[in-house]
C-alpha cells in the first residue's frame, strides 16, 4: 500500500496561501524607524512574509510652500531609506511608499489594502501630545505590535534631521544672522 498526501480542499487552502503572501507592515517615521524597522523586520523573517514600510506626511494646505513639500519628501526618503536597510540586513525583501494625509487613518488604510497579516507602529513616550501608537491600537481590525523606543539615533543619515535634541555625535546646528 502506499500511502500518499491528501490535499485540503480548495477552500481550506485559500487562507493558508494567503497567509502565506500577506505583507507584515510597519508604520515608519523620523524618531522611531530605528526601532520600529528592526522589529517589523524580525517579525516579518519569524513570519516568513514580505515587509511593506509606509510614513505619512501632512496634508498640504492651500499655499503649498514647495520648500516644505521638498523637505518633507527628503525626510520621508530617508526614513524609508533607513527602513529598508534594517530590512535587508535581516534578509527580508521589502518596499516602502510615502503617503499624504491623516496619520492613523492612512496607515489603517494602508494595512486593509494589502490585507497585512500584521501591523508594526513604533512609540516615543510622550506624555502630552496625543499619541498615534494607541489611536492605531484602538482602531485596528488586525493585530499591531508597538516596537519599544530607541534610546539614540546612531545613523548619520538621520542625525541632523531630529528634531530639536541634542544626539552625541552631531554637529550643533548653526544659526546664521544677517548683519549689515
Amino acid at each position: 500500500m502506499i500511502a500518499s498526501r491528501r490535499e485540503p480542499p480548495a477552500t481550506e487552502r485559500e487562507p493558508l496561501e494567503r497567509a502565506a503572501t500577506a505583507p507584515v507592515v510597519a508604520a515608519v517615521e523620523l524618531d522611531t524607524v530605528h526601532s520600529t524597522a528592526d522589529t517589523a523586520a524580525q517579525l516579518a523573517r519569524d513570519f516568513d512574509a514580505p515587509l511593506a514600510f509606509v510614513t505619512v506626511r501632512p496634508p498640504l494646505g492651500d499655499a503649498a510652500d514647495q520648500r516644505r513639500l521638498t523637505r518633507d519628501l527628503l525626510r520621508a526618503r530617508k526614513v524609508l531609506d533607513v527602513a529598508l536597510d534594517a530590512a535587508s540586513r535581516h534578509g527580508v525583501m521589502s518596499y516602502g511608499e510615502v503617503v499624504e494625509g491623516d496619520v492613523v487613518t492612512k496607515i489603517l488604510e494602508f494595512a486593509r489594502a494589502r490585507d497585512a497579516q500584521l501591523l508594526v507602529v513604533g512609540t516615543r513616550r510622550r506624555r502630552d501630545a496625543p499619541s498615534v501608537s494607541r489611536q492605531v491600537v484602538a482602531a485596528a481590525d488586525r493585530p499591531v505590535h508597538v516596537a519599544a523606543p530607541c534610546r539614540a539615533v546612531s545613523d548619520p543619515r538621520l542625525r541632523r534631521m531630529t528634531t530639536g535634541r541634542a544626539q552625541r555625535g552631531a554637529r550643533p546646528t548653526r544659526r546664521w544672522r544677517m548683519t549689515r
